[in-house]
């Protein structure tokens, strides 16, 4: 892959004299050569994350209080036992359900998954479920007392159908036994002596540290170890590893003693190295489809949330009013749902729209000035119609305004006469007027200068605060003439904000918002290879970042609640 490369000036700085990075117009990277695809728009450092889809049974149910309590509360010991052990793995919850019946009473399914573990019938339910949530292990939570797996001897992308545990409820947390029969599957097993010559694990220091002396043992090993006085040894909570010395607290002063033995041994013993070694094959298993997001359309990608949809099955908009976007789809059963953040899981947001409004018909802007954004749209018979919050229940939002048979795509949504709540614009470009409806709510009002060119259709206009007074102005982009142009408030003659020929792009290949927090509207544009920042849109468009990801892919909000414009995409988990 050819990656390109970007000579900017050396920032030099003396003294206590203040200084900033330098300006890089977009155009520096317009020739340049980059092979574009997922993995060039990945992030800096993607996390080593194990994703776990859990099925439990009911007996398993009835063992606990509250079964869903425990298996997150295992999730959460376990990444601890990770995090300790020097092992930079991160096991994260897939989903969680009742087994439901996909088989009878608890012995003949514990008989089932004997037969599984032994290749005699491969469990396909729960493999099935783990691929419609991205995992890349499936769970099973019995009422048992014991664990099983298939260690993963040959690593490689064919061992994923093959990559499902099977735990007791009662060895799950106490016995660390779920971290356990996941690091078979990363290919660790129990000791030397007890390993057959065709079950020997990839590598030779995929074994535990084992010290009966000491009482102890680390995770991968069994407890048939006779310990002091014949007593069986404790299981500590870290994988071997020689570079971790466990310090008795039973014993003062105690010295430490390596949990492992290192690779230049003659029996090495680092669990830590072979999951490590391990991890890339396990947690790519399964694909796993995410959002990414870019503060501020500068930064490093990161990760939002794990997402079957891409930005054109959603839309984004605040909708608890608490200043960070959240993202809204409509349901197979079409129930309206929401992300919060665009980072939780999905939930309702209001029942079945009685309606049953297409998503592409749908807009979304605050009519009633409390800060959240409400639904809009265009009923058949030509009337508007709002949901408060997404949540209320549709109502006319003007019964006159709308009759005239406008479709939402010749509407615009901004700020037009300074009072709270969202206006709605339309230009006619049969009679070059404009116009506009105070919160929705009112007749047409005329708006603009008479004198100037109007006769522009809706869908080649923008709104957006361009010279920062708090009232919407009207954008255009010139391609021809190479220039932008504004009309400050939709009342003023056309001004040229930028005259470029950055600026010769039509109007769908931009993007609008504030990037910078300064309450003044920013373009942004993609080439295929960079992406720039036009500020007020009235400079030439300074490089921000390097993306092959075009606005066709991306969608704007702000995602971390610091009142900038950031952008976020769909994209496959490296």
């Amino acid at each position: 892959m050819t990656r390109m490369r970007l000579l900017v000036p050396t920032l030099v700085c003396l003294g206590n004299v203040a200084c900033a990075a330098p300006y890089v117009p977009l155009s520096a990277a317009a020739n340049a050569v980059i092979a574009c695809s997922d993995a060039t728009d990945m992030p800096a450092a993607p996390v080593l994350e194990v994703r776990l889809a859990f099925l439990y049974t009911a007996a398993a149910a009835a063992g606990t209080l509250n079964i869903e309590n425990a298996i997150h509360h295992a999730i959460h010991e376990a990444n601890e036992v990770l995090a300790q052990s020097g092992i930079d793995i991160h096991l994260a919850l897939a989903q969680l359900a009742p087994l439901d019946g996909m088989l009878g009473d608890e012995d003949a399914f514990l008989q089932h998954v004997e037969d599984m573990i032994n290749h005699v019938d491969p469990f396909q339910d729960a493999l099935n479920y783990a691929e419609r949530h991205h995992a890349d292990i499936a769970v099973l939570v019995t009422n048992g007392g014991a664990g099983a797996a298939i260690p993963m001897f040959d690593p490689g992308s064919q061992y994923r159908d093959s990559a499902f545990v099977s735990v007791g409820l009662s060895v799950m947390e106490s016995n660390l036994t779920l971290l356990h029969e996941i690091a078979h599957i990363f290919g660790s097993n129990h000791h030397r002596d007890e390993t057959a010559a065709n079950k020997l694990p990839r590598y030779r220091f995929a074994f535990p540290k084992r010290c009966p002396s000491c009482g102890w043992r680390t995770i991968m090993a069994t407890p048939d170890l006779a310990g002091p006085n014949g007593t069986s040894t404790v299981r500590l909570p870290y994988f071997s590893n020689p570079d971790i010395l466990y310090y008795d607290p039973a014993i003062p002063g105690d010295p430490g003693t390596p949990l492992g033995m290192p690779e230049s041994h003659d029996e090495p013993e680092d669990n830590r190295k072979a999951l490590t070694n391990i991890a890339p094959i396990v947690t790519s298993f399964r694909t796993t489809p995410v959002w990414f997001a870019s503060s501020q359309a500068k930064t490093p990608w990161f990760e939002k949330r794990v997402a079957d949809e891409t930005m054109t099955d959603v839309r984004f908009a605040d909708f608890d009013g608490d200043g960070i976007t959240d993202a809204f789809k409509i349901g197979a059963d079409g129930s309206w749902l929401i992300s919060r953040s665009a980072s939780t899981p999905w939930e309702p947001l209001r029942g079945v729209d009685p309606l049953s409004v297409p998503l592409e018909k749908l807009r979304f802007a605050d009519f009633n000035g409390d800060g959240s954004a409400d639904a809009f749209h265009v009923d058949p018979s030509g009337k508007w119609r709002h949901s408060d919050g997404g949540t209320g229940a549709w109502q006319i939002l003007n019964a006159n305004a709308g009759i005239s048979g406008y479709d939402v795509t010749d509407l615009l949504f901004g700020e037009f006469d300074g009072l709270p709540g969202a206006d709605v614009f339309r230009s006619d470009e049969n009679t070059g007027s404009w116009y506009y409806s105070a919160g929705g709510q009112s007749a047409w009002v005329p708006l603009g200068p008479a004198a100037i060119d109007k006769k522009i259709p809706t869908n080649e206009l923008r709104v957006g605060d361009f010279d920062g007074n708090g009232y919407s102005d009207i954008f255009r982009s010139d391609v021809p003439a190479q220039k932008w142009r504004y009309s400050p408030g939709g009342t003023s003659a056309w001004t040229v904000l930028l005259a470029d020929p950055e600026a010769a792009v039509s109007i769908d290949k931009l993007l609008f918002g504030d990037f910078d927090g300064d309450d003044h509207t920013d373009v942004l544009k993609t080439t295929g290879t960079a992406w720039g920042i036009s500020w007020r849109g009235s400079l030439t468009p300074e490089l921000v970042k390097v993306s092959c990801v075009t606005v066709e892919h991306l969608a704007l909000g702000d995602f971390d609640g610091d009142a900038k414009t950031d952008v976020i995409r769909s994209g496959i988990r490296p």
